[in-house]
This record gives C-alpha cells, structure tokens and sequence, in this order.
C-alpha cells in the first residue's frame, strides 16, 4: 500500500505530464464532434435545426451530440454577443472542447473512487491514482481527445448503482451509456444476466435498457442522412458492425467461426451460473464481468489505441481484487499498455504520434520526415508478432489471476517499496510518450 505523502509527488509528476499533453497535443477527429456541437446549437438558435438534423452524419449515438450542443452555448453565446464569428480551429476553441473530455474524465476518476470504496476502501485513493497515470486513460482522452470517456462514465456509474444494488437507477445509467455507443451494451448482458436469473425477469431488464438505444436510433433513422447511412452497406459505422465476425477461425468443412461472439456467449454463460450469494464476492465478480465483457472486444476485434479507454477503469479496479498479485497485474497492465501502443503507433502513423499531434495547440508544428521515426515503424514492422504475442498474453494472464475464484497469494514483506517503484515506471511511460512526440518534431 503507497503512503499518502507518495502518492502526492505521484499525482503532482502525473499531472504535469498531463497538463503539458493538454495543451500541447490534439488529433483532428475531435474537430468534427465539436463542429458538431456548435452547428447544432447554431441552427437551433437560428430556428434553422430542421435542416441541419437532415444533414448531420450521425456517426455517434444522439446523446453524445446533445452533450457537444450543449457544450457549445457558451461559444455560441461569446460570438453572437461580440458580434463575430467564431473560429472553430482557435486555441482557445479546442481547449475548451478539450476541458469538456477533461471534466468527464474527472468524473471518471471520481466513480472510480467510489466503486473502490464498496471494495477496498483503505485503498481507494491508491486506485484512483493508479487509473490517473494509465497509458489507457491519458493516450485517449488528453492526446488523441476522443469522446469515449463520455459513455464510459455512465457505465462505471451503473456499475456502481449496480454494487449498490440499486437496479433502476443502474438500467437507466446502462441505458444512456448504451445510447453514445453500443459498447455499453457489452457489460449490461453479462451483468443482467448474474443479478437477475428469471426468464421474465431477464426480458423486461434487457428492455428497459435498450429502450434508450431503440428511442435515439428511432431519431436518427428518422432523419434524411441517418436512414441513407443505416441503410448503405459501405456506410463505415455498417462496415465496423460487419467486422466483429473479422477475428475467426476455420473450422473445416466450411464452417467459420467468429471468435468475438463465440467467447461473449461463453462470458454469458458464466455469468448467468456463477453464484450469486455473497454480497462482497459478487461485487467482485461484478467488476471482473465488465473487464471481462470489454476485453472480449478487445482480444478479438481490431481496436484502435483510443477505444481502450472503455477498459481502462474496469482494468485497474479488477487488479486491485486481489492484494497479493496487485504488484504482477500492474506490471502486466503497463506492459500491455505499452505493446498497444506500439501497434497503433505501426498501424496508425498519422494519429499516434503523427505529423499533426503539435499542430493545432501552443506548440504549432507539423512533424516533419523523421530519420528516428522512420527506423521505428521499420523495427516495429518485423516485431509486429513477438510484440502482440507479449500484448495477448500480458493481458490474458490478467483476466485469468484476477478472476474472484482463483486464489490470491499472501501480501509480501516489503511490498510497498516494490509498487512504489511499479508506480514511478507507469508514470514514466507518460513522460517517454511525451519524448518521443517532441522528438518527432527535430530534424535529424
């Protein structure tokens, strides 16, 4: 267990770390989000939103632009009154898109505090410190800026009301995670299924949940681009739906199986007869069901970097399940953390660590070609398959030690100065990120 005077100068060198990426580094998908948000209020203010609706391409679920709507009156507001039109690629126009994924990862931080405190209250500030430093959560949120963390801190907010035992607010939390993105959907089957074992049961809970989803497709289909890209196989959400059935194997006699379905429904299986008795093993098997449910997703689909930010809490709380391997599963965590990394760093040169991390904030330069880089994509290239072999197994091993059932080893002497050290090498993975992008930026 860290002592509360290091775990201060632990969050104070975290939070540089993530102050600089902050204002330093910003990929260009959030631009569309927030171009978004500020057209929908623009229009709605200008009594113009029925065309606009017809127009919106809908990638997201409906509640995720009603939040970058409302995100964007304070803009709208500052323009109308002065009297100018805003410039959506202004510093201070990104930042504050920025502070609105940096205000939902604050709220993470906090929910991951306070399913903690069901669990291992002695340590709940270890956790939430340990979840601040994650590659998982800073790599998404602070460099890239995805809005992922928006619907993932519904789900931890249904985990929690689901600890509580608390069952419609817990619905009615799954049900608007569910609406942003359908990975929420991942954890509510899994958990319905270990809390409610009534056929009838199971049916009206499963309803009520995706009764939110079914009201914000019902509003998207409505409208004139949403029914032309729902319906249009090549439409690139149509196309991400069609590759969860891309991860397979053959199994002779032309039988292919999906290995992603194939696992979920076992996953279900599990936690339908797990027993459901003790009230302290079942939040644990709780929290292990959704880390379980979303690396399903993980192991066997083709993810990007920034989506793991769906794992990242659900990792760390099930880590800290068992005290005596705490210190293995954090060095496999960051272990984990760095092979994929690496692997969007290959397969995704231009968003991760790309010519335009600098671009759009303070610093103001595009990477130019990069003798350094250059070598890197070339090593990771032959290496691909040694660095996901270690990505697979650092994180398999994981979910398998931290499962409730299995046995947890007895604490060590001399433990605390062990996971001070784990914990200074996960913060020095920010710190390396950071390196290398500045890197990017030199002429060699």
């Amino acid at each position: 267990m860290l002592k509360q005077k290091e775990m201060k100068w632990m969050a104070v060198a975290t939070g540089i770390g993530v102050f600089f990426i902050f204002l330093t580094m910003l990929y260009g998908d959030n631009l569309i989000n927030s171009n978004t948000g500020y057209m929908i209020i623009d229009k709605i203010f200008g009594g113009q939103f029925g065309q606009l609706y017809n127009e919106i391409d809908w990638s997201y679920g409906l509640s995720i632009y009603f939040i970058y709507a409302l995100w964007s009156v304070p803009i709208w507001f500052i323009g109308y009154i002065c009297g100018f039109e805003i410039n959506m690629n202004a510093i201070p126009v990104l930042l504050w898109y920025k502070l609105l994924l940096a205000v939902f990862a604050i709220w993470s931080i906090f929910l991951v505090g306070k399913v903690a405190e069901e669990l291992y209250a002695e340590r709940k500030q270890e956790v939430k410190l340990q979840y601040c430093m994650s590659i998982f959560l800073v790599v998404p949120v602070v460099a890239i800026a995805q809005c992922d963390i928006i619907g993932i801190c519904f789900v931890l907010l249904g985990l929690y009301y689901y600890i509580k035992e608390q069952n419609i607010l817990f619905i009615i939390a799954m049900g608007v995670a569910i609406t942003m993105k359908g990975f929420a959907i991942l954890p509510f089957l899994p958990l319905v299924l270990f809390r409610f074992r009534k056929i009838s049961k199971l049916i009206s809970v499963f309803g009520a949940g995706l009764l939110f989803a079914g009201v914000s497709e019902l509003v998207i289909r409505n409208s004139e681009t949403g029914a032309s890209a729902r319906s249009n196989p090549e439409y690139y959400v149509n196309v991400a739906i069609q590759r969860l059935t891309e991860v397979r194997i053959d199994a002779g006699a032309s039988r292919v199986i999906g290995l992603l379905g194939f696992f979920f429904l076992i996953l279900c299986i599990i936690a339908y007869i797990l027993p459901n008795q003790d009230t302290e093993k079942n939040k644990r098997y709780a929290i292990w069901l959704v880390f379980s449910s979303y690396l399903s997703f993980f192991l066997f689909y083709n993810n990007n970097f920034y989506r793991h930010v769906l794992l990242a809490p659900f990792l760390i709380l099930a880590i800290y399940v068992k005290p005596g391997l705490t210190k293995v599963c954090l060095l496999l965590e960051t272990l984990y953390g760095i092979t994929v990394a690496l692997d969007s760093i290959n397969k995704q040169p231009w968003v991760f660590l790309g010519p335009k991390t600098f671009s759009y904030l303070f610093i103001g330069k595009e990477i130019l070609d990069n003798w350094l880089f250059t070598r890197i994509h070339w090593f990771l290239e032959a290496y691909m398959p040694l660095i996901l072999g270690i990505s697979y197994a650092s994180v398999i091993a994981i979910l398998v030690l931290t499962f409730p059932g299995v046995k947890d080893l007895p604490v060590e002497d001399g433990v605390e100065k062990e996971m001070r050290i784990v914990t200074w090498m996960r913060i020095s993975v920010i710190y390396v990120w950071i390196i290398l992008a500045l890197i990017g930026t030199m002429d060699f």
